[in-house]
């Protein structure tokens, strides 16, 4: 593929990811305040957002082999599709229950849409990777830092079924630029590798699930639990829409500088240094009472989990052959996703009987010792194996 077909077919998905990701960004971040103007009760709340990540966890273990199997044009196809039945849905359902079914069928296109995005990217990424994938995450980011800004205006203005409006718009958008540039999302059998796999890749993908499960935990915890600990400090609603939205935006901020840094240093060390940043941050975060403080770390949460997520994606694709891209990013997806469900449960728990600094603290910890694992290279592995084949060739 020619460079100039590359650059189209990420501008094009690019594109894709910051739509879907924006007109959802809203929905998810006001679906409480709209659901709850139909006087629920709690079990149906409840179950509106249960549901919703428990259909993301159940299908994204199948996303892989679904993603090997068939062509990922199509896919990703569907799967826009499938956005855009949602978005129709909700103007036009006004059922307190089916909503509830339309949440699940939104799950089930979320366990898609992403693992898409990046099998598709990761196919044809040989150098570079990290560049590549963290300046992508960008149309993520800065999609959802813009989302709650943009949908609070909106729903001012013209109220919820003018969000569901806008929704449509950006998937009817999204689906307009894959129509326009499907041909590019083919991928060639000519340019498929048969590399072998290795007991060292999978020992460092096996620590790479771990990690991503607690990180999904930590990003979890402070979605959960930092607007109750802030609001209990007497910081403004205003001033805690502005805090999540700045970890947000320095992220997306950061990402060009730390993805060309994944393609010239250890992505393991990025990995660690930006994990264990991240996780110390988490766990002195009680200790900032001032809004300027809180705001100070804020943004270097950002920054650090900007200096890791582009070396984390990177490393997962490098490690992973080609054949089986879609099986590992569908396995990652769904550890994400249990760590996102795992953490307000686990922190509600420690709420409950430690109070809301310890619900910090303890995901800070156990943030630190995942990313911790990282600094020991499995050095001693790779002597191993070398001694292993100099000792066959003697012999």
């Amino acid at each position: 593929m020619t460079e100039s077909r590359l650059s189209l077919k990420f501008t094009s998905l690019f594109a894709i990811n910051f739509l879907i990701t924006f007109c959802f960004g809203i929905n998810d971040s006001l679906f409480s305040l709209y659901y709850s103007s139909y006087s629920v009760n709690g079990l149906l709340f409840g179950l509106s957002f249960t549901l919703y990540s428990m259909s993301k966890i159940a299908v994204s273990p199948f996303t892989g082999a679904f993603l090997d199997r068939y062509k990922p044009n199509r896919v990703l196809f569907v799967t826009l599709a499938m956005y855009f039945a949602v978005s129709a849905s909700f103007y036009l359902i006004h059922n307190e229950v089916a909503i509830i079914a339309v949440r699940v069928v939104q799950g089930i296109s979320c366990a898609l849409f992403r693992p898409i995005m990046y099998y598709i990217l990761g196919r044809n990424a040989e150098s570079g990777s990290g560049k590549i994938l963290g300046t992508f995450d960008i149309s993520f980011y800065s999609a959802l830092a813009l989302a709650p800004l943009v949908g609070g205006f909106v729903v001012k203005w013209g109220g919820f079924g003018t969000v569901f409006i806008v929704m449509m718009l950006c998937c009817m958008a999204a689906i307009a630029v894959a129509l326009t540039f499907s041909g590019l999302y083919r991928i060639r059998k000519g340019c498929e590798t048969h590399e072998e796999s290795s007991e060292l890749s999978t020992g460092i993908l096996n620590r790479l699930m771990v990690y991503i499960f607690f990180r999904g935990l930590g990003i979890s915890v402070i979605t959960a639990f930092l607007p109750i600990y802030l609001s209990g400090i007497n910081i403004d609603i205003s001033a805690i829409g502005i805090l999540l939205c700045v970890i947000t935006a320095c992220t997306a901020l950061f990402l060009p500088l730390t993805s060309s840094l994944a393609d010239k240093m250890n992505k393991e060390i990025l990995i660690a240094s930006g994990g264990i940043a991240v996780s110390l941050i988490l766990m002195t975060l009680t200790s900032f009472t001032g809004f300027i403080p809180l705001i100070v770390a804020a943004g270097l949460s950002g920054f650090f989990s900007a200096l890791s997520q582009p070396a984390c994606s990177s490393l997962m694709i490098e490690k992973t052959e080609k054949k089986k891209l879609g099986s590992t990013i569908g396995k990652f997806n769904s550890s994400m996703g249990l760590g996102f469900a795992f953490g307000p449960f686990a922190g509600m728990l420690i709420n409950r009987t430690l109070g809301i600094n310890a619900v910090f603290i303890i995901a800070g910890f156990l943030g630190i010792v995942t990313s911790g694992i990282f600094l020991f290279p499995a050095e001693t592995k790779t002597v191993s194996l070398s001694e292993e084949i100099g000792n066959s060739t003697l012999n």
